[in-house]
């Protein structure tokens, strides 16, 4: 089943989030290539593997009014992140750092995100 938060336009979910809580700029291929050269030799790398990101994160249960649906006589209420929720990417960028994946204040750093399904 989707969900589709951006409808209707004009009074959707997706409408009445501020983009200053949505927008998100990721650091490119590039951008680590140069934080690399820059640090040198002792630069260290790591990947993390990140399945279903937001599906890792909980929606407060004040907002699930926001997220519910009724079908077919039922009520749904995702209680996670959805796909296709505007503030989904920025408040994933946000976690990562509560739950230790991103790094120290000691540490440079640069997030590069790819997605294989």
């Amino acid at each position: 089943m989707i969900h589709h938060l951006s409808f209707p336009h004009g009074v959707s979910v997706n409408d009445f989030i501020p983009s200053e809580l949505s927008s998100v700029h990721y650091a490119s291929v590039d951008d680590a290539v140069r934080m690399i050269k820059k640090i040198g030799p002792s630069c260290t790398l790591a990947k993390t593997d990140v399945r279903s990101a937001f599906r890792i994160i909980p929606v407060h249960p004040t907002d699930y009014y926001l997220l519910g649906m009724h079908w077919k006589g039922k009520y749904y209420i995702d209680g996670c992140l959805p796909m296709g929720l505007a503030s989904s990417c920025r408040t994933f960028e946000n976690a990562q750092y509560g739950y230790g994946m991103g790094s120290s204040k000691q540490t440079k750093h640069t997030t590069y995100y790819t997605h294989f399904g």
